[in-house]
């Protein structure tokens, strides 16, 4: 039961994350976003260093490291991609990743297999392909960051999937903080300053949530296999989108809400 708790967390505050990117985002450079929000990870990670004892090994590390990279360029292309597309849409496709991760867990975790959940892979195929069709929704540099993005977070649920299970959750989250810090630090020195206090604030504020949602992730990640973890987190995308529609006023036509319920769908199949 605790599992799910766990899951419903991370699916609520996701879901509000993402909605809150695309306002905050409003006057900011994309290179230097990302780096405030991470400084809201700051209190968790002080929380568990001190609570918790951090085995350090060199593989521990590694496997830190590689997480660290990916989630911070799936972040980043976020950030692109919620430049000039919809947060309803741009979440839509990012979440995908859960689809790609499900896959590769098959293969890499060998983890069960049935044709549920390869029909609702294929099933998140059409999507994108709706989305392109969709005459709300024009294509544009938004869609490629976003498939990027769902790369680089489908990656990322692996090597997290393997920390979990091998390793300390929350140390595992504390320390990819950390380490993301520093990985956010690069576009942040090397682009513009514009945001104001009162941004910076909101931005770190949000990344508190986001640690929230982080280390409930982790904690699901330990108790429930990937491929049915990763899929109930994509989730997500429901709340992000009609919080973009109803806020942010967000025009979908009839296609774009097809795309939106077969991706909620093929979720379903995949959490089985």
């Amino acid at each position: 039961m605790i599992e799910w708790m766990y899951l419903f967390t991370a699916v609520l505050l996701f879901g509000i994350v993402n909605f809150l990117r695309k306002i905050l985002m409003r006057g900011i450079e994309t290179s230097e976003a990302p780096f405030w929000e991470a400084l809201g990870f700051i209190p968790a990670m002080v929380i568990v260093f001190l609570t918790i004892p951090i085995v350090l090994s060199t593989d521990f590390l590694l496997l830190c490291i590689a997480s660290a990279v990916f989630v911070s360029l799936a972040v980043i292309m976020l950030y692109r991609a919620l430049q000039d597309g919809y947060v309803s849409i741009v979440t839509a496709v990012a979440n995908l990743n859960t689809h790609l991760s499900a896959f590769l867990a098959l293969i890499i975790f060998t983890e069960p297999f049935s044709f549920r959940l390869i029909f609702g892979i294929l099933l998140a195929a059409s999507v994108i392909i709706l989305l392109t069709k969709s005459k709300t929704v024009k294509p544009g540099k938004w869609l490629g960051f976003s498939i990027l993005s769902l790369l680089f977070f489908a990656l990322k649920n692996l090597v997290d999937k393997t920390l979990s299970v091998g390793y300390d959750p929350l140390s595992a989250f504390a320390v990819i903080s950390f380490i993301s810090l520093f990985v956010y630090f690069v576009p942040f020195a090397l682009g513009k300053r514009t945001a104001s206090n009162k941004v910076i604030l909101k931005l770190a504020g949000n990344g508190v949530l986001i640690s929230i949602a982080f280390a409930s992730l982790f904690m699901a990640f330990s108790l429930v296999p990937l491929s049915i973890a990763a899929p109930v987190a994509g989730m997500n995308m429901l709340v992000t989108a009609l919080l973009g529609v109803y806020f942010l006023k967000e025009k979908l036509d009839r296609r774009a809400w097809i795309a939106i319920v077969i991706a909620l769908v093929s979720i379903w199949l995949l959490a089985g």
